[in-house]
Protein backbone atom coordinates (compact mmCIF):
# COMPACT_ATOMS: atom_id res chain seq x y z
CA UNK A 1 0.00 0.00 0.00
CA UNK A 2 2.78 2.60 0.65
CA UNK A 3 4.54 1.63 -2.22
CA UNK A 4 1.44 2.03 -4.81
CA UNK A 5 1.21 5.78 -2.52
CA UNK A 6 4.66 6.65 -2.98
CA UNK A 7 4.40 5.85 -6.98
CA UNK A 8 1.15 7.98 -7.30
CA UNK A 9 2.75 10.59 -5.51
CA UNK A 10 5.77 10.55 -7.54
CA UNK A 11 4.10 10.52 -10.93
CA UNK A 12 2.21 13.51 -9.53
CA UNK A 13 4.75 15.74 -8.03
CA UNK A 14 7.88 14.93 -10.34
CA UNK A 15 6.91 16.99 -13.81
CA UNK A 16 6.84 14.62 -16.94
CA UNK A 17 9.90 15.80 -18.87
CA UNK A 18 8.71 16.40 -22.60
CA UNK A 19 11.84 16.47 -25.39
CA UNK A 20 10.82 20.27 -25.95
CA UNK A 21 9.45 23.15 -24.47
CA UNK A 22 5.84 22.75 -24.84
CA UNK A 23 5.11 26.47 -25.49
CA UNK A 24 8.59 26.68 -27.84
CA UNK A 25 7.71 24.18 -30.63
CA UNK A 26 4.58 25.50 -32.18
CA UNK A 27 6.35 28.95 -32.11
CA UNK A 28 9.33 27.38 -34.13
CA UNK A 29 7.08 25.66 -36.33
CA UNK A 30 5.62 28.99 -37.06
CA UNK A 31 9.17 31.06 -37.29
CA UNK A 32 10.36 27.98 -40.21
CA UNK A 33 6.61 28.43 -41.88
CA UNK A 34 6.95 32.19 -42.14
CA UNK A 35 10.79 31.86 -42.83
CA UNK A 36 10.20 29.60 -45.66
CA UNK A 37 7.63 31.63 -47.24
CA UNK A 38 9.55 34.73 -46.97
CA UNK A 39 12.80 33.11 -48.10
CA UNK A 40 10.63 31.91 -51.16
CA UNK A 41 9.31 34.87 -52.41
CA UNK A 42 12.48 36.60 -51.70
CA UNK A 43 14.81 33.90 -53.75
CA UNK A 44 12.00 35.05 -56.32
CA UNK A 45 11.92 38.82 -56.09
CA UNK A 46 15.16 39.88 -54.51
CA UNK A 47 18.34 40.49 -56.47
CA UNK A 48 21.54 38.46 -54.65
CA UNK A 49 19.37 37.06 -52.44
CA UNK A 50 20.77 34.17 -50.76
CA UNK A 51 18.50 31.54 -49.52
CA UNK A 52 21.28 29.41 -48.74
CA UNK A 53 22.47 32.38 -46.01
CA UNK A 54 18.83 32.84 -45.16
CA UNK A 55 18.41 28.89 -44.15
CA UNK A 56 21.92 28.57 -42.52
CA UNK A 57 21.23 31.84 -40.81
CA UNK A 58 17.45 30.43 -39.31
CA UNK A 59 18.66 26.89 -38.44
CA UNK A 60 21.51 28.28 -36.35
CA UNK A 61 19.31 30.45 -34.55
CA UNK A 62 17.17 27.21 -33.64
CA UNK A 63 20.27 25.67 -32.78
CA UNK A 64 21.50 28.34 -30.67
CA UNK A 65 18.30 28.11 -28.68
CA UNK A 66 18.36 24.16 -28.63
CA UNK A 67 19.85 23.40 -25.26
CA UNK A 68 17.57 26.26 -23.26
CA UNK A 69 14.61 25.21 -25.02
CA UNK A 70 15.40 21.25 -25.02
CA UNK A 71 14.81 20.31 -28.76
CA UNK A 72 16.06 17.24 -29.93
CA UNK A 73 17.64 16.63 -33.24
CA UNK A 74 14.53 14.76 -34.43
CA UNK A 75 12.44 17.65 -33.69
CA UNK A 76 15.19 20.32 -35.69
CA UNK A 77 14.83 17.74 -38.85
CA UNK A 78 11.17 17.85 -38.69
CA UNK A 79 11.36 21.72 -38.88
CA UNK A 80 13.96 21.37 -41.48
CA UNK A 81 11.91 19.22 -43.27
CA UNK A 82 9.16 21.82 -42.84
CA UNK A 83 10.95 24.79 -44.35
CA UNK A 84 12.17 22.66 -47.19
CA UNK A 85 8.57 21.58 -48.09
CA UNK A 86 7.08 25.44 -47.32
CA UNK A 87 9.56 26.47 -49.65
CA UNK A 88 9.17 25.06 -52.07
CA UNK A 89 5.46 24.82 -52.12
CA UNK A 90 5.63 28.82 -51.97
CA UNK A 91 7.99 29.07 -54.82
CA UNK A 92 5.60 26.59 -57.25
CA UNK A 93 2.69 28.93 -56.07
CA UNK A 94 4.63 32.23 -57.27
CA UNK A 95 6.15 30.61 -60.31
CA UNK A 96 2.00 29.49 -61.05
CA UNK A 97 1.07 33.30 -60.39
CA UNK A 98 4.25 34.30 -63.06
CA UNK A 99 6.43 35.80 -60.37
CA UNK A 100 9.43 33.90 -62.36
CA UNK A 101 8.50 35.86 -65.85
CA UNK A 102 6.99 39.10 -64.82
CA UNK A 103 9.26 40.60 -62.02
CA UNK A 104 6.89 43.92 -62.47
CA UNK A 105 4.59 41.45 -60.23
CA UNK A 106 6.54 41.18 -56.89
CA UNK A 107 5.56 44.27 -56.46
CA UNK A 108 2.05 43.10 -56.06
CA UNK A 109 2.90 40.16 -53.61
CA UNK A 110 5.25 42.32 -51.35
CA UNK A 111 2.81 43.82 -48.52
CA UNK A 112 1.88 39.53 -47.95
CA UNK A 113 5.28 38.94 -47.83
CA UNK A 114 6.41 41.50 -45.44
CA UNK A 115 3.33 40.71 -42.75
CA UNK A 116 4.85 37.30 -43.00
CA UNK A 117 8.26 39.06 -42.51
CA UNK A 118 6.36 40.80 -39.33
CA UNK A 119 5.12 38.00 -37.95
CA UNK A 120 8.33 35.61 -38.23
CA UNK A 121 10.02 38.72 -36.18
CA UNK A 122 7.04 38.75 -33.41
CA UNK A 123 7.57 34.73 -33.20
CA UNK A 124 11.93 35.68 -32.81
CA UNK A 125 10.77 37.94 -30.09
CA UNK A 126 8.09 35.44 -28.52
CA UNK A 127 11.10 32.66 -28.53
CA UNK A 128 13.38 35.54 -26.86
CA UNK A 129 10.58 35.87 -24.19
CA UNK A 130 9.99 32.00 -23.40
CA UNK A 131 14.32 31.98 -22.91
CA UNK A 132 14.44 34.88 -20.48
CA UNK A 133 11.91 33.57 -18.30
CA UNK A 134 14.15 30.52 -17.85
CA UNK A 135 17.42 32.26 -17.17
Amino acid sequence: MKINLLIVLTLILVPIKSSADDRALPIFNNLVQFSASVDAYSEMCVKAFSSENAEEDLFDLIESFREIIRIDEQEVYKLRDKYFRIKKSTTSQLTQLGLQRKKSLCKKYLNIFERFDIKKQQKIDEIILIIDGKE
